[in-house]
């Protein structure tokens, strides 16, 4: 058995049930039936599966791999984090950015991140896809998205 997959596939289970639980307390939507714990619920449940299959993969013996130190000069654990500190940025300049802009830097310094570096890819994608999810929430499932700054100009 892999000790580590066991341990993932546990802290996944755990942290799935956790988020169920705390959109369980969310209030239900009068409007659309679904409520505000939909997507995050379907998430959760997604990682519920997909850990107890890293669970029983780790009993069974099919895991693939070894374990490898975690080393903080590995590139991959050094993307990692920075896409860690990325999300936490992202979070914190959420109100008083607003989604638009907050959401074209983090797409755009993900992209970076990964090596796409052409200034028409970052500002295609970075626009379409804030847009797209803008569509898709505020308008398609009438949910209100802070603007920050931008309030002002809309």
């Amino acid at each position: 058995m892999k000790t580590a997959d066991f341990i993932g596939g546990s802290a996944g289970i755990a942290l799935g049930a956790y988020v169920i639980f705390e959109g369980s307390k969310m209030p239900p939507d009068l409007i659309m039936k679904i409520g505000p714990s939909f997507f995050p619920d379907i998430l959760a449940s997604g990682l519920i599966i997909f850990s107890m299959i890293l669970i029983i993969y780790a009993f069974i013996g099919r895991a693939k791999g070894e374990a490898e130190a975690i080393s903080l000069k590995d590139k991959g654990i050094q993307r990692a984090l920075v896409s860690l500190l990325a999300i936490i940025a992202y979070t914190a300049l959420f109100e008083p950015l607003g989604y638009p802009l907050a959401t074209i830097l983090l797409v755009a310094g993900v992209m970076v991140l990964l090596g796409k570096r052409q200034p028409k890819e970052l500002a295609i994608v970075s626009l379409a896809t804030t847009f797209g999810i803008w569509l898709i929430f505020a308008k398609l499932l009438k949910l209100s998205m802070p603007m920050g700054i931008l309030e002002r100009l809309l």
